[in-house]
């Protein structure tokens, strides 16, 4: 089920910690995480001048995600990963290359940052 316009702006008034915590449960629930994506591929952000930081966003809906389709990612698309997929194949690759992961990223802020590894162990609740 998408969100609707109301949902999201309740879930985009959340604070950061409770969007993360949301986003969490929803993605577990349904098992599906959102990107945006372009020709390129997964559409990215930097946390530094240097462009060195480079950090995925994910949500944990659709309409969350087509929400942020716009300004400098205008052009962009929602895709959907199954969460087995985002954990298996995607989030190890992304760990290995250094790419952190935004979650639940609004029009205001970057959202919660964190390490790949660290929203695999999120996700799975897998601490190794």
């Amino acid at each position: 089920m998408a969100f609707t316009k109301d949902q999201i702006k309740a879930f985009n008034a959340l604070d950061i910690e409770a969007r993360f915590n949301k986003t969490l449960d929803l993605i577990k629930k349904d098992n599906k995480v959102f990107i945006l994506s372009d020709k390129g591929g997964f559409v990215t952000m930097t946390l530094d001048d240097a462009g060195e930081e480079v950090v995925i966003p994910v949500w944990p809906d659709l309409n969350l995600a087509q929400e942020c389709a716009n300004g400098e990612w205008e052009g962009t698309k929602p895709d959907v990963f199954d969460l087995d997929e985002w954990v298996t194949f995607i989030l190890p690759e992304l760990a290995d290359d250094g790419i952190m992961i935004a979650v639940a990223a609004t029009k205001e802020d970057d959202g919660f940052i964190l390490s790949a590894k660290s929203f695999g162990e999120e996700i799975t609740g897998d601490t190794e």
